[in-house]
């Protein structure tokens, strides 16, 4: 419950912390901030997939964890087009390309290295649930 709850809360106060208009209140995100909220969630929800590829290989299930690469890297080839789909029709630098691009994918690593050298049940369930909230 932890989990879910911090994982629904914190993009709403990760939004109004470092993502608020310095202009006037607006309630409609421009394409970029909104295409860096996506990217933002995802990437929390990246993380728990990377946690479950290297608690698998951790325990020596490499046959699983290899299944889950796969299955996981097919999955994600489309997050992509949901990061960067409010930007269509404007030309988004490289940069901004570059930086949605990490913060969406770059925890898949991360999660798998805490995963590998982490091996905890209840971590794990924390992170499932912290990434289910993101994605709601």
């Amino acid at each position: 419950m932890v989990g879910l709850g911090a994982g629904l809360i914190g993009l709403t106060v990760f939004e109004q912390s470092f993502m608020r208009n310095r202009g006037p209140a607006d309630p409609v995100k421009s394409p970029a901030r909104l295409a860096f909220m996506i990217a933002t969630g995802l990437g929390l929800h990246n993380f728990s997939e990377g946690l479950a590829i290297g608690q698998s290989a951790g325990r020596g299930e490499i046959t699983f964890a290899a299944l889950l690469i796969i299955g996981f890297g097919l999955h994600n080839a489309t997050e992509g087009f949901g990061i960067i789909g409010p930007q269509v029709g404007l030309k988004p630098s490289w940069s901004f390309l570059g930086l949605t691009g990490l913060v969406g994918g770059g925890p898949t690593f991360l999660g798998t290295m805490v995963g590998y050298y982490v091996l905890s049940t209840p971590m794990s369930v924390l992170f499932l649930s912290l990434a289910a909230g993101a994605l709601l």
